[in-house]
């Protein structure tokens, strides 16, 4: 359990148990401007399948790996895909009934509007040598499947990352509606002729290669807001593992992490994240990440649950509390729930909350602290609709008439990403946690061309009047 004292206040963030299911908590305010709201999920008119197929992939199609199960699951899922036809062109309406968890979801295909049903075209691609367009990859899904499952993927010698991504642009730019999925070890590299002249190259200039990511997913390259979501798997690798000086070390049933990329608009790619999460495994990925992460958390004041002290919740502006009287005996305790659906696991975990929330207040003191679970009162049931974390606030001090918290969940890496990139591979066949060369590099160029500067996932104000 962490207490966390804010500059001019205390506030204590806590997760709630609310239907079986663990759940984190924080507070906002009613006179603020709302965070943006997020679009209605909508399923991509197309999508964009690319397969990284230089050697350094090899590894992962020889022998009995989870690579190739979840490679082919993907596909297979993806042709599956079954939404309504309005989702071709305009946003679904938004669902009257609540997501529900666990039993009795609704799949993210089912989120929208009885219609007409439709399938989004896929094709699929595999990476070429440096400098040569994307493979088109000959018949359908199920001969696909078959290629990867029966060894019969051919591999190229060098296909630069960051010229895959800006291939797969060229074509989603074209395409407004598309979504693209790139499925890569996430290696990040100069080309052979470069290695062999100087072998630090790619580790002393790793800074240049990053930067091309930034300059392929640029916005001024793109005719719409432009999505990255990261997923990470972890598989077992057979074959030649190449590090940055291009030396090759022979791995055997060793697990390697590895990457599936979607770019493309939001609601489009978070359509495919969540029905790739809804899934069982090995669909299911290990950590994900969002660039740039964005939620509408729809915070409002719980008038009852956990209540404590005296106060009242304004009538109509859900974040504001009114009538407030603290003394030194006497706190006062108020929940505020929020939807964080959209985001991401990792950055919505109660431990990654409670390191990177920020809390700042004027006139009025208070204390976070993260907690395992709230008994929501029955008054509260409507405001509990949809919510899937609270925030626990105990203020302790208010001077003067009129009080603000403010809430900002600044947009950061979630942890895993620093812990999975390593700058030095050569130790790749012993190393205790597999992890991949230059992945926070490639990370921090994607985000320096997504990611607005200071623009936090959400930030809201809890207001206190005497």
């Amino acid at each position: 359990m962490t207490s966390l004292l804010w500059k001019g206040m205390a506030i204590a963030v806590s997760a709630v148990a609310l239907g079986g299911l663990a759940v984190a908590a924080m507070w906002p305010r009613a006179d603020v401007t709302p965070p943006p709201r997020v679009a209605t999920l909508r399923a991509p008119d197309r999508i964009i399948v690319v397969i990284d197929t230089s050697a350094s992939m090899r590894g992962y199609f020889t022998g009995k790996t989870e690579f190739k199960d979840t490679l082919a699951t993907l596909i297979a899922t993806l042709a599956q895909v079954r939404v309504d036809a309005p989702a071709a062109s305009s946003p679904a309406a938004p669902s009257s009934q609540p997501v529900r968890a666990a039993n009795g979801t609704r799949s993210a295909a089912d989120r929208t509007t009885p219609s007409t049903r439709r399938t989004p075209q896929v094709s699929y691609y595999f990476t070429p040598e440096a400098g040569s367009p994307l493979a088109p990859v000959d018949g359908d899904s199920t001969l696909l499947i078959r290629r990867i499952l029966d060894g019969g993927v051919t591999f190229v010698k060098s296909s630069m990352l960051q010229d895959a991504i800006g291939r797969m642009r060229d074509m989603l730019k074209q395409d407004p509606g598309a979504v693209g999925v790139l499925i890569t070890d996430g290696v990040l590299s100069f080309s052979n002729e470069q290695i062999a002249r100087n072998t630090e190259i790619t580790r002393e200039n790793i800074g240049i290669l990053a930067a091309e990511i930034q300059t392929a997913l640029h916005p001024d390259r793109w005719t719409s807001d432009v999505h990255l979501s990261v997923l990470q798997y972890v598989s077992s690798f057979n074959g030649v593992y190449y590090t940055y000086r291009n030396a090759p070390i022979k791995l055997q049933d060793r697990p390697r992490p590895y990457y599936v990329w979607l770019l493309g608009h939001q609601d489009r790619v978070r359509f495919l994240v969540r029905l790739l999460r809804e899934q069982p495994a090995p669909l299911r990925p290990d950590h994900e990440l969002e660039i740039p992460q964005r939620a509408a958390p729809n915070p409002r004041v719980l008038g009852y649950s956990g209540r404590a002290g005296t106060w009242f919740r304004h009538a109509t502006h859900r974040l504001t509390l009114t009538d407030v009287t603290i003394t030194a005996r006497k706190a006062a305790t108020f929940y505020v729930a929020l939807d964080l659906s959209h985001l991401p696991p990792d950055t919505a975990s109660l431990a990654s909350l409670g390191r990177q929330l920020k809390v700042d207040t004027e006139f009025v003191e208070a204390r976070v602290t993260p907690r395992a679970s709230v008994k929501p009162h029955p008054r509260d049931v409507a405001e509990l609709v949809g919510a899937t974390h609270y925030l626990e606030v105990v203020a302790t001090n208010f001077s003067g008439k009129d009080g603000r918290i403010r809430v900002t969940l600044p947009d950061l890496f979630p942890d895993w990403c620093a812990a999975a990139s390593i700058a030095d591979d050569r130790e790749a066949a012993t190393e205790p946690m597999p992890r991949t060369f230059g992945l926070l590099p490639m990370l921090t160029g994607a985000a320096g061309a997504l990611r607005p500067v200071d623009r936090p996932v959400f930030t809201f104000d809890i207001r206190l009047e005497s």
